[in-house]
């Protein structure tokens, strides 16, 4: 197991930063795949950032779309460096795979079986990425930071994102917290903190 993982709110750089790292491994001749979740069916301007994401990469990364099955990707990489960006876009996929099969038509209702099927399937996919023994290269978000959300499915979410966000950090072999471009070590920061005279 050998992963980096980049944490940080919207447009803070956490992208960016994360393939500079992978471009330094395909530099030094590893092959790399990137990893993408978004669903280009939602709407024309978010298919139009998937797009602009592809130019900025280089020729030779592979991307693969994984919207339709997230886990896949595991299998699709093989072998080469794994940039996964990010996941809680993969989160949304899984989520709603599950919606899907449910036929769940509205989100202001969630169920704990329902909720308890998402988690699931989103530890295996976090258990995938603590396994694979390939270099992963792991994009998050924070989200703790913002509003709490008014919906049960936005507040399981957010609480499930952060609990795997913080056990990935933990096993991290590299891990940054990224503020408007900036990459601050988590990994020399205390887990426990105390009071001081």
């Amino acid at each position: 197991m050998s992963f980096a993982m980049f944490i940080g709110g919207s447009k803070s750089g956490k992208s960016r930063l994360a393939q500079e790292m992978a471009e330094v491994l395909s530099v030094k001749g590893e092959k790399v795949c990137v990893a993408v979740f978004g669903d280009p069916a939602i709407d024309e301007e978010f298919a139009r950032r998937i797009e602009l994401h592809k130019l900025t990469r280089p020729s030779a990364f592979q991307t693969i779309e994984a919207y339709s099955n997230p886990l896949k990707i595991f299998e699709l990489a093989g072998d080469d460096v794994l940039l996964i960006d990010d996941l809680a876009s993969a989160l949304g996929a899984i989520a709603d795979q599950v919606f899907v099969d449910y036929e769940l038509e509205s989100l202001d209702v969630l169920d704990e079986e329902i909720a308890s099927k998402i988690k699931e399937k989103f530890l295996i996919f976090c258990d995938q990425i603590l396994r694979r023994p390939s270099k992963t290269i792991v994009v998050s978000s924070e989200l703790g930071m913002s509003l709490v959300s008014a919906s049960p499915a936005g507040r399981m979410f957010v609480d499930l994102l952060g609990l795997v966000n913080q056990m990935l950090v933990q096993k991290a072999h590299q891990a940054y917290l990224v503020v408007a471009s900036r990459a601050i070590d988590l990994k020399d920061k205390p887990l426990e903190v105390y009071w001081k005279d």
